[in-house]
């Protein structure tokens, strides 16, 4: 006979040497309430706890580069409370043996979770996620920025961006604070979806850029982009319908990128000290997730004075961010085509 859960043995009434199974259910208790195993694990569907590894473990720890999101399914061990540490590079699901069950805790990779299984069904006790974190800033800038038009957004760059501290995002510096000439525009590969963009030098572009292309006479082709093909060194693709060729301006976003493993609800906020190259001109600023505005994350600011610094804040409501998506700032004149420098500019994303 043994316990229904751990199955830690039960004394009989007549047995002889019952030390000896005092000793084993001890010892089994004392694995199940302490010991650690590593599980390596690889991507898909493959992932299978055994009866020994959920018994005789309070903590399991998930190793391995599976690349991909995987599932660990938990063995028929009745009722168990567990925690399971994610130390592989993408994000677990944790199932029942019949792959399915309700609560079922979602690990990304680097956090850990506490929960319940009833066999069936899991309850969350504590879940610990890293706190995911990402930031760019620049200080001391004195290059103006340079606006192409009026009432066009522009997206945001500097030879002086760098990433702050970073935990599940990539830094991009984008453009680096060089502006490029768009010299013609023709019908892109996929005719009356996109158009192709040449510009007069190397882009320097990748699938998947943020750009904001201004001062064009055909205003579908204005606005902030992500990049959908690179055709070569001085062309590249965007989503828009092709109606005449145009001359403008692209600028390349520097960017945030989230990781795989990543992506949740975040907060956001934006500091910019800056003056203009033109009294009163008022700018807008924006915060952009890929090629959209994110909803609330605006300020608009009148600097008054060429010589006067003036200060702008952005505080975001908080924002679903999933894995690929860029966060950029862009730059908005309403009052006319004047530059403006940002002396110093500061963004900073944290997971919720």
């Amino acid at each position: 006979m043994a316990t229904e859960n751990l199955q830690v043995p039960d004394v009989s009434a007549s047995q002889n040497q019952k030390e000896v199974t005092i000793n084993a259910a001890h010892n089994l208790l004392d694995r199940a309430m302490n010991n650690i195993v590593s599980v390596a694990v690889t991507a898909g569907d493959t992932n299978d706890l055994t009866t020994t590894q959920a018994r005789e473990n309070f903590v399991v720890e998930l190793t391995g580069t599976p690349g991909a999101v995987f599932s660990v399914d938990m063995p028929d061990t009745n009722r168990r409370t567990l925690a399971i540490v994610n130390n592989a590079d993408d994000v677990c699901t944790v199932r029942n043996s019949a792959a399915g069950g309700t609560g079922q805790p979602i690990i990304a990779a680097g956090a850990s979770s506490i929960f319940h299984y009833d066999g069936t069904d899991f309850f969350d006790l504590l879940s610990l996620t890293e706190i995911a974190h990402a930031g760019m800033y620049d200080s001391g800038n004195t290059d103006a920025f340079v606006v192409a038009a009026q009432d066009e957004d522009h997206s945001y760059h500097t030879n002086g961006l760098v990433a702050a501290d970073l935990e599940g995002w990539a830094f991009d510096a984008g453009g680096g604070g060089t502006s490029h000439a768009i010299t013609v525009i023709a019908d892109g590969v996929d005719a009356g979806v996109d158009i192709k963009v040449t510009t007069g030098t190397v882009h320097g572009l990748a699938v998947g850029g943020i750009v904001s292309q201004t001062n064009l006479a055909d205003a579908a082709y204005v606005g902030v982009f992500k990049v959908k093909a690179i055709i070569d060194t001085t062309n590249y693709e965007v989503a828009a319908v092709f109606t005449a060729t145009g001359t403008g301006t692209m600028d390349e976003a520097a960017t945030l990128e989230c990781l795989t493993g990543f992506a949740g609800v975040y907060s956001l906020s934006c500091s910019i000290s800056g003056k203009p190259l033109t009294n009163n001109d008022e700018f807008e600023f924006k915060v952009f997730k890929d090629a959209a505005a994110v909803a609330g994350a605006l300020a608009e600011q009148t600097f008054p004075s060429t010589l006067k610094l003036d200060n702008v804040a952005i505080v975001a409501p908080p924002f679903s961010v999933a894995a690929g998506d860029k966060i950029s700032l862009a730059v908005r004149n309403d009052d006319g085509s004047a530059n403006i420098i940002l002396q110093s500019m500061s963004m900073s994303l944290q997971r919720l």
